[in-house]
Parts: structure tokens; sequence; C-alpha cells
């Protein structure tokens, strides 16, 4: 997902409405977690990514699911759809490690991030692990972003239990 393109503000404010799903006891796990600043809106928190320093681990995915010891609150924020448009850039194996997680562990709850496109890959990983939507949040954002890629700024945030 071009997260150039998401301002400081914006991405705070994603990560401040799903902090409030969030108790202060909850062991959240934050896959593919770009610069980690959920950390700033939650106590227990733990994270990978290969291209960012901010994460706790840089590996891959598929490797953090073996690290994760435990898991109350999974999380997503712009997941890429690799299924979908087979980006080079986006994760291969972020569904499966999702799911993966998901079923070693049984959090309570799972935050996943999307824009539009990627709505059938949420859709895709709460068939798989059997949760449901509880909340579905959906915003458009602000920003100053080229024409061609205002969709980014158009987000929906699943809360699923």
């Amino acid at each position: 997902m071009a997260w150039e393109y998401l301002e400081q503000e914006v991405m705070d404010e994603r990560y401040k409405i799903a902090s409030e799903f969030i108790g202060d006891y909850d062991k959240v796990v934050d896959v593919d977690s770009g610069n980690s600043r959920l950390r700033n809106y939650v106590k227990h928190y733990y994270s990978n990514d290969l291209n960012y320093v901010e994460a706790d681990v840089k590996c891959t995915d598929d490797e953090f699911v073996d690290m994760v010891k435990e898991c109350d609150v999974l999380c997503c924020f712009g997941i890429g759809g690799h299924e979908i448009i087979q980006e080079p850039l986006e994760s291969p194996t972020l569904t499966q490690s999702l799911v993966r997680l998901a079923m070693k562990h049984h959090p309570h709850t799972m935050i996943l991030e999307c824009i539009d496109q990627f709505v059938p890959v949420v859709e895709s990983i709460l068939k798989q692990t059997g949760y449901k939507v509880d909340t579905h949040i959906k915003k458009t954002y602000n920003a100053d972003v080229p024409q061609h890629l205002q969709y980014v700024m158009e987000r929906n945030l699943f809360i699923c239990k």
C-alpha cells in the first residue's frame, strides 16, 4: 500500500480509532506493521515488518508467526492485497500468516484495515478463521495526494470477533 501518501495524522487517526477496541491488558500483535505507530496507543505491543526499523522484529510475516508467543488482539493495517494485484512490494504470505496466527492463538479480536479493492482479502481471512465483523468503520481521509491515488484515502477498518 502507498504508505508514503498517508500523512502522519491520517495514520494516527486510524490507530486511535482501533485502540478504542483494545484493553489495557491485551497483548497486541501487529503483522506487517509499517512504522508501528499503533504502539503509541496501546500498552502491550509486538510487531514485524521487513522494511521499517520501528518494527520489533525485521522479518517476513511467515517467519513472524512462529515468534509470536501471546496474542489477544491481532492487527493488520493496510492489507496490501497481494493475491489480487500481485504487487511485489506487498507480502505474499500476509493473508495466510494472519490466518495461522488467528488459528494458533485465538485472539478475542482481529482488527483489519484496507482499501475497498482489498475487502475480498479481509472476507477470505474471516471465512478461513470463523471471525465475524463486529464493527465496520468506513472513512475517507483528506490528504494532499495525486488524484489517481485518491483511492488510498478511502479506508475500511474492520473490528472482528
